[in-house]
């Protein structure tokens, strides 16, 4: 009913344009009007559980803003953890950010340097594992093949008629 009147008494206005602008700034105003029940709802809210104004909040912190900075504190290290799930491996490292270009340098190498080992040791465990398996593999075809023989000559000697 209300939104009715309210449409009703916007085209009625004298405002400048076509319908499509008049139904523009309706909808405007009108959302406008939902926004500003919104806030009200929420002040009240606000009111009835003894918490202070939103706007009170959004004045302090623009006036914190408006205040001389304080000490901020930084960042003095960087930290790399690598974690891998299959073969259960786990390494950290910590840098500190003051030490020196050269530091870091040589820090970067010996975890570069680890890294290479590691991988070559997984390198050849896969490649042990393989040939274990390969191997298992082929005395498997060995005692199929040869059990695949005995059935046969047992076959053989099970027909009926010789």
């Amino acid at each position: 009913m209300v939104l009715v009147a309210f449409l009703w008494w916007a085209f009625r206005l004298p405002w400048p344009g076509n319908a499509e602008l008049r139904l523009s700034l309706a909808g405007m105003t009108l959302q406008l009007m939902g926004v500003g029940t919104v806030a009200a709802g929420i002040g009240a809210t606000r009111k009835r559980l003894k918490k202070p104004p939103i706007m009170r909040g959004i004045w302090d912190h623009l006036a914190g803003l408006l205040k001389k900075p304080q000490n901020i504190s930084h960042i003095v290290g960087t930290a790399n953890i690598h974690v891998t799930g299959g073969a259960m491996s786990a390494s950290a490292t910590h840098a500190h950010l003051t030490a020196s270009l050269e530091d870091h340098v040589k820090r970067l190498e010996t975890e570069l340097n680890a890294n290479a080992q590691r991988l070559s040791e997984l390198a050849n465990q896969i490649r042990e594992e393989a040939a274990a398996r390969e191997q298992a593999i082929g005395g498997e075809q060995n005692a199929r093949t040869e059990a695949d023989r005995e059935l046969r000559q047992a076959l053989r000697m099970c027909r009926p008629g010789e």
